[in-house]
């Protein structure tokens, strides 16, 4: 959803279901793709940027694999639930969870 708010929405481009399919030959349109580049000064964040970057990858380089996978998913899930709180639908996401288990 990030993707299509800065790529799509703010550039003015298309976004979302109103992109045109890449295999579409019949009536030729232009794709009307956005992009959207941002540049971060890593010590506006705080102090201490390389070493912390240093950390994590030191500690994701020691994971066995499994267990990799699993904190990049669970930081997945942890991202979706935040942005679908900060929208104030997570709250259906959690009955259809819960429907589903049923």
């Amino acid at each position: 959803m990030t993707v299509e708010l800065l790529c799509g929405i703010l550039s003015g481009s298309a976004w979302g279901p109103h992109i045109r399919s890449w295999q579409e030959t019949d009536n030729y349109s232009e794709a009307n793709l956005g992009q959207f580049f941002m540049a971060l000064d890593p010590g506006a964040f705080g102090a201490g940027f390389p070493g912390r970057v240093q950390q994590m990858m030191d500690e994701h380089r020691s994971m066995d694999p499994v267990s990799f996978i699993m904190t990049l998913f669970k930081s997945t899930i942890q991202y979706v639930e935040n942005a679908l709180l900060i929208l104030g639908i997570v709250h259906i996401l959690g009955n259809h969870v819960e429907d589903c288990g049923k």
